[in-house]
């Protein structure tokens, strides 16, 4: 089951016309064809050949500082770039991808933030059709220190996107998730 032949229509679409979408869709993968169970030595080897990402560490260091953070992507998202971060199943295998962009400034909330997440849901939506599950902009308030607060859900062949704000430190980001698995507890 492949994450989705589809992400790399998602940063490339900040290139291309949106009229390309049916082509681009259905073209190459992402993460060299990454596939949801895959243990991390695998996926590993396939991001570090893949084109879409690049390697934010010496690739000698990944075996030592993790997957989290060491990759990110070559193309930006109205003008971010993005950082993967993974979890797995209890046997190891990848259940789930997450893309975190660039911290933003407390003072970008309201406007710069506020329009990639706009931006983001018209691609996605494009995509893979109407939400699911779509909320409000999440308030600040909403969002504590460490934490995703996800205002949209598309399922998907493979699985779920969801489509949210994160805080880390005093900063904030946007953040795509691709998991195997529901994180919708309501249903």
């Amino acid at each position: 089951m492949v994450i989705s032949n589809k992400l790399f229509a998602f940063f490339s679409l900040t290139i291309l016309s949106l009229s390309s979408i049916a082509t681009i869709a259905n073209a190459g993968d992402l993460l060299a064809n990454i596939n949801y169970g895959e243990t991390r030595d695998i996926v590993t080897n396939k991001l570090t050949k893949s084109k879409a990402v690049k390697a934010t560490v010496p690739e000698s260091m990944i075996a030592r500082v993790g997957l989290n953070g060491s990759f990110s992507t070559t193309r930006e998202l109205a003008g971010l770039k993005f950082a993967l971060y993974f979890d797995w199943n209890d046997s190891s295998g990848l259940k789930e991808i997450t893309y975190r962009s660039d911290a933003l400034p407390n003072s970008s909330y309201d406007q710069r933030l506020k329009s990639t997440w706009d931006y983001a849901i018209n691609l996605i939506s494009a995509i893979y059709g109407k939400a699911s599950n779509a909320g409000e902009y999440p308030k600040r308030s909403e969002i504590t220190k460490g934490s995703i607060q996800f205002s949209h859900e598309w399922k998907t062949r493979n699985g779920y996107i969801y489509l949210g704000i994160g805080q880390e430190t005093k900063d904030y980001s946007l953040n795509i998730t691709f998991s195997k698995v529901s994180l919708n507890t309501e249903k």
